[in-house]
């Protein structure tokens, strides 16, 4: 029998749920459209897969949807309005963290964008503790898991 010495989960709709109706809300409320038509947009708009893909930048994304849906904030406002539309999918992250205490791997994986520093914090604390979440779009390369001990450090990397 294979016993595993890791595994890999994926953030988004595993370990986190996300609910862009509340980054929706938000830009409705200093916009034009209403939040169905912004909801709709960012669930219909090929702009949504080109910025997750990387081929459009933060700025480039913000000044689109400024653009279609009259968001009156700056870029600082617009990330905050993305910050917390993440949500813990409790038996998962529980699953993880057993898994961990087990003493397996917990590596974790993401094509999910972060708008700023505090997306990733929430993310963070989720119990998620010594695994880090890392986005292809943020470290510019084809593929990076990083593994953390308890103490948030990177832990020490087998590289043969």
């Amino acid at each position: 029998m294979i016993v595993p010495r890791a595994v890999v989960f994926d953030l988004g709709k595993v370990l986190v749920d996300f609910d862009y109706s509340i980054a929706a809300r938000r830009i409705a409320a200093r916009g034009k459209m209403t939040i169905g038509e912004i909801a709709q947009y960012i669930n219909q708009s090929p702009l949504f897969v080109q910025y997750e893909s990387g081929r459009v930048t933060t700025e480039q994304f913000y000044q689109e949807i400024r653009t279609v849906t009259g968001f009156k904030g700056d870029l600082a406002e617009f990330s905050d309005c993305f910050a917390d539309i993440f949500v813990a999918i409790e038996p998962m992250v529980q699953l993880q963290a057993a898994l961990r205490r087990k003493g397996l791997g917990a590596y974790v994986v993401s094509n999910i964008f972060f708008f700023n520093d505090t997306a990733i914090n929430e993310i963070y604390t989720l119990s998620l503790h010594d695994a880090l979440p890392i986005s292809k779009r943020n470290c510019n390369c084809n593929a990076r898991i990083d593994q953390r001990t308890s103490s948030g450090q990177p832990a020490a990397r087998n590289r043969s």
